[in-house]
């Protein structure tokens, strides 16, 4: 209950929502599409400019709040960062998703990974991946995981810096070699490539399969120019 904060019987522990009041309030779109009651519940605070404790959805530790504590005012300018996937799938559960939020982007979709500090920011950004409990990336398996992303953008010096597909393939690795208890190497990562992208392109073609017998539509409405939105 982060966003919302926890009303008690006594006393109100302001959320990021309720901080955000007269100002903006970033967010990262992951944490949405993880949980599409987030979505809807930024959505209607920022319609009614008030948090309505009777009215919000069930989540982690809603059962011991006090829902009857008077709603709180808050007014507050969203800015949404994430992927083009990350868009499209809240477009999907919020049909008026184009129609009400405009779109304002400033971002770069490409790094040129020839400098030190990007080079040493990539390796950052998959060990930001890893999870507790699973085995680490050594360097030379962060070197290929590199290789394989400049080879998915078709470069050999650009990367892409939408992260989606990498990340599912960092992820799938996790999986398959959850059970060492060394770090993941260059060989182990190599060698799961092509099993593990015939399973990432088997889940892309079922989705266009999917979007062509219209059981999923993509709406073109509104300005886009990147991965960043900006909610009046």
């Amino acid at each position: 209950m982060t966003l919302a904060g926890f009303p008690g019987n006594t006393e109100y522990r302001p959320g990021k929502m309720a901080e955000a009041d007269g100002g903006y309030l970033l967010l990262p779109m992951r944490a949405l599409t993880e949980d599409s009651n987030l979505y809807f519940l930024v959505k209607e605070v920022l319609q009614t400019g008030k948090i309505d404790f009777l009215t919000l959805p069930e989540m982690t530790g809603s059962k011991e709040m006090n829902r009857f504590h008077p709603s709180v005012d808050t007014r507050f300018r969203l800015i949404l960062a994430g992927e083009e996937g990350e868009v499209d799938f809240i477009s999907g559960i919020d049909p008026d998703f184009y129609d009400s939020f405009s779109f304002k982007i400033h971002l770069p979709y490409e790094a040129v990974m020839k400098t030190k500090k990007n080079l040493q920011l990539f390796g950052g950004l998959i060990h930001s991946w890893e999870k507790p409990g699973y085995p680490e990336f050594d360097s030379s398996a962060v070197d290929a995981l590199l290789e394989i992303g400049l080879r998915w953008n078709d470069s050999r010096t650009r990367l892409s810096l939408s992260f989606a597909e990498l990340r599912t393939f960092v992820g799938e690795l996790l999986v398959l070699y959850r059970k060492e208890k060394k770090p993941i190497t260059r060989v182990q990562v190599e060698s799961a490539i092509e099993s593990i992208e015939k399973r990432i392109a088997v889940y892309k073609r079922r989705y266009l399969e999917s979007v062509r017998e219209g059981l999923n539509t993509i709406q073109l409405k509104g300005k886009r120019l990147g991965e960043s939105t900006v909610f009046p």
